[in-house]
């Protein structure tokens, strides 16, 4: 994997807060910036041709971008503060919305179509814990899946003191990703178990099968996450899966085995997981920066954004020669 270019350089500090990006049909780049609620479309050479957008509920108006991704040269984006998905063409000159009001969603939302829609759904007050919907254009649900009892039984946070400070397993970041070639949907968690798992399914929602692979013995499951502490203790070790993403006949898991050193100190090994699309485990390569991948292209270009919160917001891309 070869870095190719970086974009929001400290010289240029054009990025305030991404946490979505994607690069069109004919490179582009397109990226979703909470900072200023705009989304800005650069060229290949990163010279930022066009921002559109600014903070409202109007037309062009956004509440957040919390996922972005293109189908049939179309751009989809998720606005999780206005509860609705913005559709566009690449020349971002009009855009349609799709509302999902009835059935909002929470963070990643993936066109699985033009009219049908997959996402992570926000189930935190309500009796269904299956945690995945499927809805068409019409905020008609298809279906709901991935029930979290099969992880084993959470502690009820509203029960707890401090419960704002509470990350409870319900609302651990999921990472859903799609194959198209392959026609599934893949989910993991950003704090796996060990023996890591990753969910597969059809695109109707039905189990296909879970990839597991047993990590490093000296690493478990982050426990600090189901306590009131929030934060790891000094010696401990941890799994922690940056980014899931789906490429050809390959699902790839960037992971970091992670160990507190000291106060916000941790030293890192940076790597990634390569299995095929049944699932076999093929082999890893490690990775030299901790970074969020959002998207890749058909030919492998994959763009993402530097995790660390003390840093200026940037925009890497990367060529997988494979």
């Amino acid at each position: 994997m070869k870095l190719v270019k970086t974009i929001g350089d400290e010289e240029n500090a054009i990025l305030l807060r991404v946490d979505s990006a994607a690069i069109s049909p004919n490179k582009d780049i397109y990226i979703g910036d909470n900072g200023d609620y705009s989304i800005k479309k650069f060229d290949w050479n990163g010279k930022l041709i066009k921002k559109v957008g600014q903070r409202g509920q109007g037309p062009e108006d956004f509440g957040s971008f919390d996922s972005l991704n293109f189908f049939n040269n179309k751009i989809y984006i998720h606005d999780y503060g206005n509860s609705r998905i913005a559709v566009n063409d690449t020349d971002l000159k009009k855009f349609s919305y799709i509302t999902t009001r009835m059935n909002r969603f929470y963070d990643v939302v993936i066109p699985i179509n033009e009219k049908t829609f997959v996402g992570t759904y926000n189930n935190s007050r309500q009796k269904d814990k299956n945690s995945i919907q499927i809805i068409n254009d019409k905020e008609e649900l298809i279906k709901r899946f991935f029930n979290f009892s099969q992880l084993g039984k959470a502690k009820d946070y509203r029960k707890l003191p401090a419960k704002q400070s509470l990350i409870s397993l319900y609302s651990l970041r999921k990472y859903i990703v799609i194959n198209r070639k392959h026609k599934l949907l893949m989910v993991g968690f950003q704090f796996p178990n060990n023996p890591m798992k990753i969910w597969v399914y059809d695109y109707k929602g039905n189990l296909i099968r879970i990839i597991s692979k047993k990590l490093n013995k000296e690493f478990s499951f982050a426990k600090h996450t189901r306590t009131r502490k929030i934060r790891p203790d000094k010696g401990d070790k941890f799994i922690e899966m940056n980014s899931l993403i789906s490429y050809k006949d390959y699902v790839l898991s960037f992971i970091s085995y992670r160990e507190k050193i000291d106060r916000d100190v941790f030293k890192d090994k940076n790597v990634c997981l390569v299995f095929n699309i049944k699932g076999d485990y093929i082999g890893e390569f490690k990775v030299k920066d901790k970074l969020r991948y959002l998207n890749v292209t058909q030919d492998g270009y994959l763009i993402s954004v530097n995790f660390d919160v003390r840093e200026r917001d940037k925009v890497y891309i990367h060529k997988l020669n494979f």
